[in-house]
């Protein structure tokens, strides 16, 4: 039996757990740049850009965890082929709340959960804008040794199945109570990460600096550009708004 290519090691590895983005989702403006993508200033979007018919869908949501998955023969025709959409993530643009360590304190960086979905599914870019920069981040064919090293280490008894197990046990600790999947999945990326050499500085300036070069060091090939437009205004609805006191219930905030 001949061994399998790169790109046939990638392709079974990211079709492993095929990720779904849940309908129905807003539609908006289409847009022919990924300079151009809804944000908030107190909201995380989550959604998909179709580079070939400029459309765009999505939702805005108080946290970052993501759109709940579907199955996939329920999938919007738009969606299909899954890898030709762009997922995208704009972070809260009014960061002066969040906790030092957040990685809502910087919209003008990517997060590094998206870089882990990006190296664990099926897309092939991820794109942000934020407060000043807006990018879209792209796997090549030098990313496919990364994303192999990834696969290996996830399946390792002494590597990523132990982290995971770690990585679950140490938030309940911290948190007091059962962590959330996403929560989960969002340590077990950023030690994914560690492992692959994704580290960013923890000052902000270097870490605005570093990180595209950083992830050109993987293999991804990263797009910016700091000529955005201003954020578009959203309307926060009745139920958007408690769910946000609810998250930040001694803060005043403005909508």
């Amino acid at each position: 039996m001949s061994r399998k290519s790169l790109q046939e090691q990638v392709d079974a590895f990211t079709r492993e757990s095929p990720l779904s983005i849940a309908h129905p989702l807003n539609r908006y403006a289409a847009s022919d740049s990924y300079l151009n993508l809804p944000r908030h200033a107190c909201m995380h979007w989550r959604g998909l850009l179709q580079p070939a018919s400029g459309a765009v869908s999505g939702q805005f949501l108080v946290d970052e965890r993501l759109l709940p998955g579907v199955p996939p023969g329920s999938r919007k025709s738009e969606f299909v082929p899954h890898h030709q959409a762009i997922l995208c993530h704009c972070k809260p643009l009014n960061d002066q709340w969040e906790p030092v360590g957040s990685e809502n304190r910087y919209p003008d960086i990517p997060d590094r959960w998206d870089i882990y979905l990006l190296m664990r599914h099926q897309y092939d870019a991820i794109a942000f804008t934020g407060k000043t920069h807006a990018a879209v981040i792209r796997r090549t064919d030098a990313t496919h040794g990364t994303i192999l090293k990834l696969r290996d280490w996830e399946a390792d008894p002494s590597g990523g199945l132990y982290r995971r197990t770690r990585v679950k046990s140490q938030l309940h600790r911290r948190l007091g109570r059962n962590p959330y999947p996403y929560e989960i999945e969002r340590a077990h990326a950023k030690t994914a990460l560690t492992y692959l050499g994704y580290e960013l500085p923890g000052k902000p300036k270097p870490r605005h600096k570093l990180w595209p070069e950083r992830l050109r060091k993987l293999g991804f090939e990263v797009e910016i550009a700091d000529v955005i437009e201003p954020a578009r205004h959203v309307t926060m609805s009745i139920k958007q708004q408690r769910e946000y006191q609810t998250r930040y219930p001694e803060r005043y905030w403005y909508v």
